[in-house]
């Protein structure tokens, strides 16, 4: 029996087999006999997945904005010019200048500004970016007040010469300066007078120093003359000389200039001056012996003034008077002071003029109120020595002596 079932079995194998892999069968394990049972193919579902996503862009990356560098900022005093450094990938520049603001190109990068010596000043300036890749930079400010350029080039040129005629001249001529008169500037010479004292005595003296220039000059400022003074402290090969050496030795020299001015016997061009309007300004005077008889010179350093115009002259006057004593020097110099000396002419035996640099120094001197140097009473006469020349005015002959410095060599 058991053998026939598994035929059978065997059997029916074979024909599921021939059906196909997709029909299910059961064996009843009880029987010999199969039941055989198909079952319908199970089909499982499975959940579709989400389509995949499309990716999310990626933003293009912010573009990165760059502030410009801040330009150095510059002012010359000197000439009013406003400069800054040029600054890369700039569009242009904003300048503001004491309130008002304007807008310039990038190939701009100087400015001529309008700022009076004296006046305060507020300027400003800053790159100006694209507006995209660049943006503005910092602004850069400077301020302060304009100074007066004369008057830095006036008191810049005392120093400077100050040390060049204390350091070139030689012991035994040593000069210790006291101030400044004046500046000329002839024929490629620049000639300085001053109040000094030497140690060839204790009076002062009233010197003018010749520098001989080695090249050519033309000068019209203060800072022309401030030029050639830079030169002479730096060349020394530039000699130095001492000329017009005029010694304040008597206590009468300004009593009698005062009594000169206020003369109305005055002749000459120096008359004319005065009588035209001009105000004059005692530099330095000295009283010479004259003919030691009957007369006496007087010679002034003057600067005359009227409103802008200004004159330096050197005037030299003859006073010829009648006085019993005429021999005795302080005698009859004394008797046309006072008044007392009979027959008093005046003759201006002599009148020169300095060149307009004397005008530019002496403006400059009269603006920041330079004090004048006075004339000292000291009646020390070591040291003086006395020349003598001959004049002929209106046929007739004046002697006229006068102090000179002791030692004329170059330094």
């Amino acid at each position: 029996m058991a053998k026939f079932s598994v035929k059978k079995a065997l059997a029916v194998v074979g024909c599921l087999t021939a059906l196909g892999a997709g029909v299910f069968f059961g064996i009843d394990a009880v029987s010999d006999d199969f039941n055989v049972v198909f079952y319908p193919e199970t089909t499982i579902t499975r959940p579709t997945p989400d389509p995949t996503p499309d990716p999310i862009p990626v933003p293009d990356p912010t573009p990165v904005v760059v502030q410009l560098a801040a330009p150095a900022v510059t002012y010359d005093q000197e000439t009013n010019l406003l400069s800054w450094s040029e600054v890369d990938n700039a569009s242009g520049y904003r300048v503001m200048v004491n309130g008002q603001t304007k807008d310039y190109g990038a190939d701009t990068t100087e400015l001529e500004v309008t700022i009076d010596e004296g006046d305060s000043y507020t300027m400003s300036v800053q790159a100006l970016g694209d507006g995209e890749n660049y943006s503005n930079s910092e602004i850069s400010t400077i301020t302060g007040e304009r100074e007066n350029l004369d008057q830095m080039y006036y008191e810049q040129i005392k120093t400077d010469l100050k040390e060049i005629i204390e350091g070139k001249t030689i012991a035994f001529a040593k000069y210790s300066i006291q101030d400044f008169l004046n500046i000329d500037f002839q024929e490629n010479n620049l000639l300085v007078t001053a109040k000094c004292y030497s140690n060839q005595g204790t009076s002062a003296v009233y010197t003018t120093f010749a520098f001989k220039l080695n090249n050519q000059h033309e000068v019209n400022t203060i800072s022309d003359i401030a030029d050639i003074v830079n030169e002479i402290k730096s060349d020394s090969t530039i000699r130095i000389s001492l000329q017009n050496t005029h010694y304040a030795s008597y206590d009468y020299n300004l009593d009698c200039y005062n009594k000169l001015i206020e003369d109305t016997k005055l002749t000459g061009q120096l008359k004319n001056y005065l009588d035209n309007g001009y105000e004059p300004t005692l530099l330095y005077s000295c009283v010479g012996r004259g003919n030691q008889v009957d007369n006496f010179a007087v010679d002034s350093y003057i600067k005359l003034t009227k409103g802008n115009d200004i004159k330096v002259v050197t005037v030299q006057n003859i006073v010829s008077q009648k006085y019993n004593d005429s021999y005795a020097f302080d005698g009859y110099v004394n008797a046309y002071i006072n008044g007392t000396a009979e027959d008093v002419t005046i003759e201006e035996t002599s009148f020169t003029e300095a060149s307009p640099v004397s005008s530019i120094w002496q403006a400059a001197n009269d603006k920041y109120g330079i004090q004048e140097p006075q004339v000292t009473n000291n009646k020390n006469l070591n040291n003086i020595k006395y020349e003598s020349m001959i004049i002929s005015q209106n046929g007739k002959q004046y002697k006229l002596t006068y102090p000179v410095d002791d030692y004329t060599i170059e330094f």
